[in-house]
C-alpha cells in the first residue's frame, strides 16, 4: 500500500478517536448536573415516609417493614364533612396460606354459593400504620405522600368529623387509589328518661334489608361493642344513648326490661342522618309490673351445705341464659316474665370422692314463675334444688379389656335397669367406670337396680337386684352377675318359596332396648347358629323381611322369612 493511503488511514482513526473523547465528556457533565439538580430539588421539597412520620412516634420494639409502595390518595369530603386527620391508617394485610387453600378449593369446585368477590377480601391485617395527612381548604384531606411498608394488600381507614361517614378501601400494590369517597352510615338515638340497669335494646334485621357485609365490617372496625344490639340479649342501654354507626336499612327495634318485651318498632334508618326512638314510659311502667326476678339455691341434700360453681341454664323469651351458683350455692335472674314456664338444666362441676364423680352431670327442675297478682312482695321467686350425691352399684370382676377394641365389635355391652311396680325398665346413666373392684355404675335417684351384660344380641346376664335407699347417698353397693343356662342354637332359615338361605348376610336384634344389632353369614345349609343364647327370642332381618324368632324351642326348627328374596 501506497504512504498517503496508510496516512489518510491513520488521520481517520485519530478523528475517531478524538470524537468519542469529546462526547464521552459531554455525557458525564450532563449527568452530573442532572444529579445536582435532583439533590437541590430533594433539598428544597423534603419527601414524607412513613419512617421518618414515625420515628416521632415509635413505640418501644416497633419494627419497620421492608419498602413496598408509595400512598399518595385524597379522602374527598361529603355535605361539608371531611375525614379526620388523626384517624387515618393503614393495615398491612395478607392472606393466609389455609385461607387461600380454601378459595381456590371453592373456586376450583365452581365457586357455588356465598364466597368472596377476590382474594383481597380473605386478607387479615397483621399491623396498623399511622398516615401523615392534612386537611387542604377545599375540605379533601391530604393523605401522604408516604412510603408504605410491603404486604399482599393494604386497608386505607379513617373516620369523619360526624361520627357517620368512614373511608375504607382495600387495595394490593398495583391499583392504589388516588382518591377515596366515604360510606355513609346511619344512627340512632334512644330516647328516655328511665335508668334501670335491665333495659336494654335488640335491634332485628328486616327480612327485606339487603346483605349487611360492609356494615358488619364497618362495626367490628368502629364499634365492636354495637354488635351485641343484634344478639339474643341485645344491648344494655341508659337515658337517651346514642347507636352509631348503624347500615341505613330497616330494623325492627325491640326495648325489654331484663326478658319482659316493653315496646316494638319499625325503623327506617337513612344514610347521614340520626332517627331518634322514643320509649313509652307507661309501657316501661307496665313491663315493671310484669317482671318478677328469680332466685335458685342449690343444697346437697345429704348435709344441708350450699354446692358452688353449678352451671344453670334457662330458657327465657330472648334465649338461654347461663349463669352459675356463688359459694352460697345461689344464682339469680332479674326481669323475667311473671307466668313464665321452663326446665331449668343444672351441670355439677367435676368433683371426684374416692376415684368416682361426686355429682351427677346433669339436672332438669321443672320452674313455675307465678303470675303478677300472686308475685312475692319483694319482687323475687325463689326455689330450693336438692341434689343427692352419687350412688354407686359395682359390677364386681367385669369392666376389664383382655385386649384392645375390635374395629365394629361393639360387644360386650352393659346397661342399668331400674324396678317399675314389677317391670323392669331400661335406663340410662351417666357413668360406666372400670375401678379395681369391678365396673361401677351411677344411681341417682333411690330405687330397686341391676345391671345387665350383654355378650351378644341372644347372650345377656343380669346382676342381682340391689335396694337403694334415699338415706343411702353416695354409697357403694358390689353385685355380681347370675350365670344362666346357655345353649347353642341352630336355626334353618328359608324365603317364601321354601328355599334356603344359602350364605346370605342376616341381622340378628334384641329385645333389649339399645342392643346394637349384629350381622350373620348363614352356611351352606341355610342355617344360623347362635352360640351360647340365653335369650327367649331374637329378631332375624334379611332384606326386606323380618321375623321373630324363639329361642326355647326354636333349635333345629325352620323359619321363614317372608321378603328375604326381595318379593
Amino acid at each position: 500500500m501506497r504512504p498517503r493511503a496508510w496516512a489518510a488511514i491513520g488521520l481517520l482513526a485519530l478523528a475517531a478517536v478524538l470524537t468519542w473523547a469529546i462526547l464521552s465528556w459531554e455525557r458525564a457533565g450532563q449527568r452530573e448536573e442532572s444529579s445536582r439538580s435532583v439533590a437541590e430539588s430533594e433539598q428544597a421539597q423534603p419527601q414524607v415516609s412513613v419512617a421518618s412520620h414515625r420515628e416521632r412516634r415509635r413505640e418501644p420494639g416497633e419494627v419497620e417493614g421492608k419498602p413496598g409502595i408509595r400512598l399518595a390518595t385524597l379522602l374527598l369530603p361529603e355535605a361539608g364533612v371531611s375525614a379526620v386527620e388523626d384517624t387515618v391508617r393503614v393495615g398491612l394485610a395478607r392472606v393466609s396460606e389455609e385461607a387461600r387453600a380454601r378459595h381456590l378449593l371453592w373456586l376450583q369446585s365452581g365457586a357455588e354459593g356465598a364466597g368472596p368477590k377476590d382474594m383481597g377480601e380473605l386478607a387479615e391485617v397483621q399491623r396498623w400504620v399511622e398516615l401523615p395527612a392534612q386537611r387542604l381548604p377545599d375540605g379533601r384531606v391530604q393523605v401522604g405522600p408516604a412510603d408504605i411498608p410491603e404486604a399482599q394488600f393494604y386497608l386505607l381507614e379513617a373516620g369523619g368529623s360526624d361520627g357517620l361517614r368512614f373511608y375504607r378501601s382495600r387495595f394490593s400494590g398495583v391499583d392504589v387509589p388516588s382518591e377515596v369517597a366515604p360510606i355513609t352510615a346511619a344512627g340512632l338515638r334512644l330516647r328516655t328518661d328511665v335508668d334501670d340497669p335491665r333495659l336494654r335494646l335488640q335491634l332485628l334485621r328486616r327480612a327485606e334489608a339487603p346483605p349487611a357485609g360492609q356494615w358488619h365490617a364497618l362495626l367490628v372496625a368502629q364499634s365492636p361493642h354495637l354488635l351485641a344490639l343484634f344478639d339474643e340479649a341485645g344491648l344494655k342501654v341508659g337515658p337517651d344513648t346514642e347507636f352509631l354507626p348503624l347500615a341505613p336499612t330497616s330494623f325492627d327495634a325491640v326495648a325489654w326490661l331484663g326478658q319482659v318485651e316493653i315496646q316494638r318498632s319499625t325503623l327506617h334508618l337513612t344514610p347521614g342522618r340520626i332517627t331518634e326512638l322514643a320509649l313509652d314510659r307507661v309501657r316501661i311502667e307496665d313491663a315493671k309490673r310484669r317482671a318478677i326476678d328469680l332466685e335458685i339455691e342449690v343444697l346437697d341434700a345429704t348435709s344441708g351445705q350450699p354446692v358452688a360453681d353449678v352451671s344453670v341454664t334457662f330458657p327465657v323469651p330472648q334465649g338461654e341464659t347461663l349463669l352459675r351458683t356463688d359459694s352460697a350455692g345461689r344464682a339469680r335472674w332479674s326481669g323475667l316474665p311473671a307466668g313464665h314456664q321452663a326446665w331449668l338444666s343444672l351441670e355439677f362441676p367435676e368433683v371426684e370422692l374416692g376415684g368416682l364423680p361426686r355429682w351427677p352431670s346433669r339436672k332438669l327442675v321443672p320452674v313455675a314463675l307465678p303470675r303478677p297478682e300472686d308475685a312475692p312482695a319483694d319482687g323475687t321467686h325463689r326455689e330450693t334444688v336438692e341434689v343427692s350425691p352419687l350412688s354407686w352399684l359395682v359390677l364386681s370382676g367385669e369392666g376389664r379389656r383382655s385386649g384392645p377394641p375390635i374395629r365394629g365389635q361393639p360387644y360386650p355391652v352393659y346397661g342399668l335397669q331400674r324396678d317399675r311396680a314389677g317391670e323392669w325398665e331400661d335406663l340410662g346413666t351417666e357413668h360406666f367406670v372400670p375401678i379395681p373392684e369391678g365396673l361401677a355404675v351411677s344411681i341417682a335417684e333411690p330405687g330397686i337396680y341391676r345391671v345387665f351384660k350383654a355378650e351378644s344380641p341372644w347372650s345377656v346376664a343380669f346382676s342381682q337386684a340391689l335396694v337403694f335407699d334415699e338415706h343411702q347417698a353416695q354409697t357403694r353397693r358390689n353385685a355380681s352377675l347370675d350365670r344362666p343356662v346357655r345353649r347353642d342354637i341352630s336355626v334353618r332359615l328359608v324365603d317364601a318359596f321354601q328355599r334356603p338361605l344359602i350364605a346370605t348376610p342376616v341381622m340378628v336384634s334384641a329385645r333389649l332396648r339399645g342392643l346394637p344389632a349384629v350381622e350373620i353369614t348363614t352356611d351352606q345349609a341355610g342355617l344360623l347358629h347362635l352360640t351360647a343364647a340365653t335369650e327367649q327370642s331374637v329378631v332375624v332381618s334379611a332384606g326386606a323381611g323380618e321375623q321373630a324368632i324363639s329361642l326355647f324351642d326354636g333349635h333345629g326348627k325352620t323359619v321363614r322369612i317372608a321378603g328375604a328374596d326381595g318379593e
